[in-house]
């Protein structure tokens, strides 16, 4: 769940904060100086969620969304598609559960996630305003390669960051865009 006080990019939650002064700006990225992450990419890893439910199927994982409340805590809801990168994962685990996990749209064929979210499969939506309520922009595409971070530990949470290649490319539209070339997020201390 994401614990925000605006839609704008950023992270206000409890203890989860950094300051600009443990940033560092490297070819127009900002990274976060402890863990060497680009900031957009510490924000997402904070913000992953997962569920479980016992089968995968289409009717499964949209019987499981509409059971998940809103995602937002004490935050406003952000405008429809103004975040077109933004992807929601469904994954089917090795012992068959279903887990729910976000992601970035990084190409139109690739979206960077958390390695936690690897699983037996996954399938990707994009151009989803709430993941409850189908829409025209939605994009639903299937994953046919994982990379899992080399060294991800999963005990230890170390490392956790996969790419994703997808079966197909996307489609561009209003709601469906890549990561904007140099996408930077301030996170401040309270």
């Amino acid at each position: 769940m994401v614990e925000s006080s605006s839609c704008k990019p950023g992270l206000q939650s409890s203890g989860l904060n950094f300051t600009s002064s443990k940033t560092k700006s490297t070819s127009g990225r900002t990274i976060h100086q402890k863990t060497g992450l680009p900031l957009p990419l510490l924000f997402f890893l904070l913000c992953s969620r997962a569920e479980a439910a016992r089968e995968f199927s289409e009717e499964t994982a949209d019987a499981l969304r509409l059971s998940v409340p809103g995602e937002i805590i004490r935050g406003p809801e952000c405008k429809p598609h103004s975040r077109p990168y933004m992807a929601h994962l469904d994954v089917v685990t090795s012992q068959n559960n279903l887990k729910s996990c976000g992601g970035f749209l990084i190409r139109q064929n690739s979206v960077l996630t958390a390695a936690h979210c690897e699983g037996r499969s996954i399938i990707v939506t994009l151009g989803a305003h709430n993941i409850t309520e189908k829409e025209d922009t939605w994009q639903k595409l299937e994953v046919i390669k994982q990379f899992p971070h080399p060294k991800f530990d999963y005990t230890l949470t170390h490392h956790d960051i996969m790419l994703l290649k997808l079966k197909e490319k996307a489609n561009r539209t209003l709601a469906v865009g890549d990561t904007p070339p140099s996408i930077t997020i301030q996170l401040h201390p309270t």
